[in-house]
């Protein structure tokens, strides 16, 4: 399907539109910043700067519901989106993207600049403390980096860096294999917080929890909640709540119920049947915002019946009614999902190899081998996933094959699903870097954390490799369409619906917006009293 010149043009103005914003901020200086994708709709605005315009009291503690728990406290080894909403409050990168995806603000550096197309240098700022009092300094950042080459969630951002040399105690030099065009997307990714050199070697097992973010990390009784405290310390001020509270919550009706009574003051993820009572609720707020975060039936590709079935996976993806999921799971609140490229990104190209046909389905089961059906188990995770499940056991019922469902703690799924000890799961992902690189490269790149199907194509890795260098916009595009057309064509997951990310809060709650990853960030936020 040809990409129309107006979409065209838009991608490219959408791309130059972050690129001065990228020049204009953090006082980067560059001479090629690349060619981000074009951003996607948000309502983040400037809640990182509302806190401090206030002059009154605030409520001592925020208390988060969240719909599950963290697998763990090292920032490097999990990119969970809990995971990364808690850890980013508690570790600062050198740089982050901004709230609206428009551009790269300065954390850890106070400034940086492409000195070549294939180096960055970063100046980091002098007196960064780390909540144990140790001073930042550049082999803090070497270590960081270093660390994670071997790491379970962090690898994969550092990839294509060959070095990074410390020209000075506040200076660092990033040097990359060839020109990458999302470099900088990767660098101020939350697995990339920079940790406490000393603190690590000291203490393996709990050294990775001393950051030098806005907060202090104070302890995580699994299964109930996290605590941490605001730093008194922070280079960027001390934030106006003295504590954040997550209380782990799974069940959805009782996020609910806690936010209603008080006991709780944000809800994320409310059920979609109870987003009504919340909007009609005068003391309550329910923000929400259309998302990156793609929900898909994933094959494993290592094992049987479907690693070696290419017509089989694509009889399952043909007998979904992404509409009936979208209707049942999410009240109607979401976007049928064709590909893993979300509308919201210049790359987008509309292309639905797996319109819901039953008919067709069923004959292509038949070529696949299964004329009389099959019956396979599907795991997942979470309430709006049981759900999901549910939709797609009853539609694949219609083409004669048999699903099981089983439902598993997220640390437990992501232990199987690493294993590759399961047939198929529903899972979810969210582009929370912007880069359009990250839609491929995480999901099926060979060996990559995030590639829950255990696909692996040599052509495909090269092909994205390609891609992220390619600095020619139009070119570009070609290949992430080429990428796009031969993964679906190939079938390891079925893309299903984008959600509309929802959040109740306290009415009172300022300092935030939800993001369309679902990665919150809350250490902006509170409460005047």
């Amino acid at each position: 399907m040809k990409r129309s010149t107006f979409q065209r043009i838009l991608a490219v103005i959408a791309c130059l539109a972050i690129f001065c914003a990228c020049l204009a901020g953090c006082s980067s200086k560059t001479s090629n910043s690349g060619e981000p994708a074009a951003t996607t709709e948000t309502s983040n605005g400037s809640a990182e700067t509302a806190a401090t315009e206030s002059t009154g009291g605030y409520k001592e503690t925020v208390t988060v519901a969240l719909p599950e728990d963290i697998t763990n406290l090292d920032v490097q080894e999990s990119n969970a989106t809990m995971n990364l909403v808690i850890q980013q409050c508690i570790h600062d990168p050198l740089i982050k993207l901004s709230a609206d995806g428009q551009s790269f603000e300065c954390k850890v550096a106070e400034s940086y600049e492409q000195t070549s197309d294939t180096t960055w240098q970063f100046n980091i700022r002098k007196g960064i403390k780390f909540h144990n009092g140790n001073e930042l300094t550049a082999d803090d950042v070497l270590f960081t980096f270093e660390r994670a080459v071997n790491s379970g969630a962090a690898n994969d951002k550092v990839a294509m860096i060959t070095a990074v040399n410390k020209i000075d105690d506040y200076t660092v030099e990033i040097v990359l294999e060839d020109q990458i065009s999302d470099i900088l997307y990767y660098i101020a990714y939350p697995t990339l917080g920079i940790l406490n050199k000393a603190a690590v070697e000291a203490d393996e097992a709990n050294g990775y929890t001393i950051g030098c973010g806005p907060y202090v990390f104070d302890s995580w009784s699994n299964g109930d909640n996290i605590t941490m405290h605001a730093f008194e310390d922070y280079y960027g001020g001390v934030k106006p709540t003295k504590n954040l509270t997550f209380r782990i919550m799974p069940e959805a009706s009782s996020r609910v119920i806690a936010l209603q009574t008080g006991e709780v003051d944000v809800c994320i993820d409310p059920p979609a049947i109870e987003l009504s009572h919340i909007a009609e609720d005068s003391n309550l707020s329910l923000l929400q915002v259309s998302s990156e975060r793609m929900h898909y039936l994933a094959f494993n590709m290592s094992g049987e019946p479907f690693g070696s079935n290419q017509k089989l996976r694509q009889a399952i993806a043909m007998a979904i009614n992404k509409d009936n999921i979208i209707t049942v799971a999410s009240e109607g609140l979401g976007t049928p999902a064709v590909t893993f490229f979300s509308q919201g990104y210049g790359y987008y190209d509309g292309y639905d190899p797996y319109p819901y046909d039953v008919e067709k389905a069923k004959a292509l089961l038949a070529e696949a081998g299964y004329p009389d059906g099959l019956t396979f188990t599907l795991y997942y995770a979470g309430s709006l996933k049981e759900l999901m499940s549910q939709v797609i056991q009853s539609n694949l019922k219609e083409i004669g094959v048999n699903v099981n469902i089983e439902e598993l703690e997220t640390a437990a799924l992501k232990s199987k699903l690493k294993e590759g000890d399961y047939e198929a799961c529903v899972y979810a992902w969210a582009n929370d870097s912007a880069g359009p690189d990250n839609n491929v490269r995480p999901l099926f790149r060979t060996g990559s954390s995030s590639n829950r199907t255990h696909y692996s194509d040599e052509y495909i890795d090269n092909l994205m490799d390609e891609a992220l260098k390619e600095t020619d916009s139009d070119k570009r595009l070609e290949m992430y369409k080429e990428i796009q057309t031969y993964i679906l064509d190939a079938c390891p997951i079925v893309p299903c619906f984008y959600e509309t990310i929802s959040v109740g809060t306290n009415a009172k709650l300022q300092g935030f917006q939800p993001d369309t990853s679902g990665l919150h960030r809350f250490y902006d936020c509170y409460i005047e009293q």
